[in-house]
């Protein structure tokens, strides 16, 4: 009896979680025309390269890759409820994979995301 009362507490916890997702989604994404319209100022820069391509894309989750034929990488970013996160994970062959990490706040514009991302990433190539 008392696995009964835990499952169905986890399985009401899971539901309102996934409610208040959906509802966060409608009204950060879905209302601004989905992730490649609320992010495309971002996108069109990670694009910027002619073999840049968007390789997945859902309700709120965008990759970019960039593969060519000894390197790789990828940005993925990601809607949540305080913002978006935005990865970077390069494959550069013998020089090794590299990986950095923002968080933005809902209110930054994609104008400072993309200085502080190009910033970040000119500092990180003078340290490999």
């Amino acid at each position: 009896m008392g696995w009964l009362l835990v499952i169905v507490i986890i399985g009401v916890i899971i539901f309102y979680f996934l409610k208040d997702r959906d509802k966060m989604l409608e009204q950060k994404v879905d209302n601004f025309g989905g992730m490649k319209q609320k992010y495309s100022v971002l996108i069109n820069w990670l694009t910027n390269h002619p073999q840049a391509k968007i390789t997945k894309i859902n309700r709120d989750f965008i990759q970019v890759s960039l593969v060519l034929q000894t390197t790789a990488t990828y940005w993925n970013i990601t809607e949540n409820f305080k913002g978006v996160d935005i990865e970077w994970d390069s494959r550069f062959g013998a020089m090794g994979n590299h990986k950095l990490k923002w968080n933005f706040d809902q209110s930054t514009s994609q104008e400072a995301m993309v200085e502080k991302i190009g910033i970040d990433l000119a500092e990180y190539g003078g340290k490999i």
